[in-house]
């Protein structure tokens, strides 16, 4: 023992460092041992020890804190509510319940058990609430967001959980499924009416949207429906709703899908245009912006008459989607159809002035 300490005097630091590697390996070696024996319980019916508990849950704090974005969160609107309320309906109801609406027991035996999200939302900011949503995490059976390049419907999400807290069960009914006058369901074949049940949450059952929040997918183009069902069915467009909504439908039922919405009236609804120049949008949809090689939209979308089938209409779409979707095609994070890549160049030539201007311009138009 002397000759020990008197080793350890003479550099002390250094060599305390290796007497602490070597001790790693015996402890290596019985971590190793424990895990093979079988001895380490994972039942999830017998929970986490109260400090294993804690010290999970505390790692998960900070590692959230440390990796959630500095930027300020999008001004919640009506829209984003919509939009979160819908993907919420869809994909999160059950395990995390909702106004009125329990949680569904098998996410209770889970360990941990799934929160109550009406409860926990306060203990977190903004910014990690979108962390956790677009991320996931690990061993919680908390997925990460469907459609990883889709920030913006990540914060559509955050908008409506920071509400849920204080939600009454007929706010919630409202913001997904709409008033008692916009349920009245439209005529559909038999086997397709759970389906367009599903569809009616976001896009009405007529089919023109709601609010502004959703796109018309009444009297759309038929080829450009089929298309851009099959693109988010497979993936080649992402949206975290749409691919969630469409995940195991068939091809046969995705030809019905946009059957049904092609044949449906267009109808005029109001809707907010936005802050856009109309009469710049204007010129742009019929001269282009020559000196940015930027064609004039009426080339491929003249109103009520498309160029190809695979091309939409824009006139009566919602501002706000229209611009979305200009966006999502300059930062190339938009697919679709066939056609998709031709827009990626057209909307890189746009400020978002003109993108604005753009949409305000065909959500002014009648259907």
């Amino acid at each position: 023992m002397r000759r020990l300490l008197l080793w350890l005097a003479e550099k002390p630091w250094q060599r305390l460092g290796l007497l602490a590697i070597a001790a790693l390996f015996p402890a290596g070696a019985l971590a190793l041992l424990i895990a093979a024996s079988g001895l380490v319980p994972i039942a999830a019916s017998d929970g986490h020890w109260r400090i294993t508990d804690w010290f999970l849950h505390y790692t998960m704090q900070r590692s959230v804190a440390l990796r959630a974005p500095a930027e300020q969160p999008p001004a919640a609107t009506r829209q984003r509510l919509l939009r979160g309320a819908g993907a919420y309906e869809l994909s999160c109801v059950l395990c995390h319940g909702a106004p009125g609406r329990p949680q569904a027991p098998f996410s209770l035996a889970m360990t941990p058990p799934t929160p109550s999200l009406a409860w926990k939302v306060g203990e977190w900011s903004d910014q990690q609430l979108f962390w956790i949503v677009h991320k996931g995490v690990k061993y919680t059976a908390m997925p990460a967001w469907p459609a990883a390049s889709r920030e913006d419907e990540v914060w559509d999400m955050v908008s409506f959980l920071r509400e849920l807290g204080t939600m009454s069960s007929e706010r919630y009914e409202e913001l997904v499924f709409g008033s008692p006058q916009q349920r009245t369901p439209v005529a559909a074949p038999e086997d397709l009416r759970d389906t367009v049940d599903v569809c009616a949450r976001c896009h009405g059952e007529h089919g023109n949207g709601r609010d502004g929040a959703f796109p018309r997918l009444a009297g759309q183009q038929r080829a450009y429906l089929l298309e851009s069902l099959r693109a988010y069915a497979s993936g080649r467009r992402q949206g975290g709703a749409m691919q969630s909504a469409l995940a195991g439908l068939s091809d046969g039922t995705l030809r019905q899908l946009a059957d049904h919405y092609a044949a449906l009236p267009a109808t005029s609804v109001d809707h907010d245009i936005g802050d856009g120049d109309v009469q710049r949008g204007s010129r742009i949809a019929d001269e282009g912006l020559r000196d940015r090689r930027v064609p004039a939209c009426g080339s491929c979308h003249e109103p009520n008459r498309p160029r190809s089938a695979r091309i939409p209409t824009l006139s009566g779409q919602p501002a706000e989607y229209l611009a979305q979707q200009l966006r999502l095609f300059k930062q190339q994070r938009r697919g679709g159809s066939d056609h998709a890549h031709l827009m990626q160049p057209v909307a890189s030539g746009l400020e978002d002035a003109d993108i604005d201007a753009v949409a305000a311009y065909y959500a002014s138009r009648q259907p």
